[in-house]
């Protein structure tokens, strides 16, 4: 059977770096078939983790939010244009990989709501969330699972996180 797993949370709450350490431990697993992706347009992909991993984490973040910045003045902040493209995405990589990680953007909304579908509608998938909270607030995305019957594991981000995410 085929997993999706979502990782949500508030801003800075730790989502990319959990991401980032995810893909260094399927990387390391041994497990073949997977893809971790952000589905989130704020710049913020799996370079910003490397580079805080070399100690430049700070540089990458003002550069990404730079981008993200010109990304919403733009208009294509999460636009429909988008969200259609982050559906597709997650279909075929639900075609093609037997575990997909996909990091969503900050804070509930229709937009997300509307790229988790692509999953929740898919046949023989299983489809779990985790949020991270930041200050001790999930940000409203544990009535976002609760409300669309996503079972969602809640917990503060710190570096042994991945581990317990992807082989519980």
């Amino acid at each position: 059977m085929k997993k999706v797993i979502f990782l949500s949370g508030p801003p800075k709450a730790g989502k990319s770096r959990l991401r980032g350490d995810i893909y260094r431990e399927l990387l390391n697993s041994g497990h073949r078939s997977w893809f971790v992706q952000a589905f989130s347009p704020d710049c913020e992909g799996q370079w910003v983790n490397d580079c805080h991993e070399a100690g430049r984490g700070a540089e990458a973040e003002s550069l990404a939010r730079q981008h993200k910045n010109a990304v919403k003045e733009a208009g294509e902040f999460f636009s429909p244009r988008f969200v259609s493209a982050m559906q597709k995405q997650l279909k075929g990589l639900i075609n093609s990989f037997d575990l997909v990680i996909a990091d969503l953007g900050g804070i509930p909304s229709a937009e997300n709501y509307a790229i988790v579908s692509a999953a929740l509608f898919t046949q023989n998938v299983v489809v779990e969330a985790v949020t991270l909270k930041r200050d001790g607030n999930d940000g409203g995305w544990n009535d976002f699972w609760q409300d669309i019957s996503v079972p969602n594991a809640v917990y503060t981000y710190h570096s042994d996180l991945a581990k317990k995410v992807i082989f519980k």
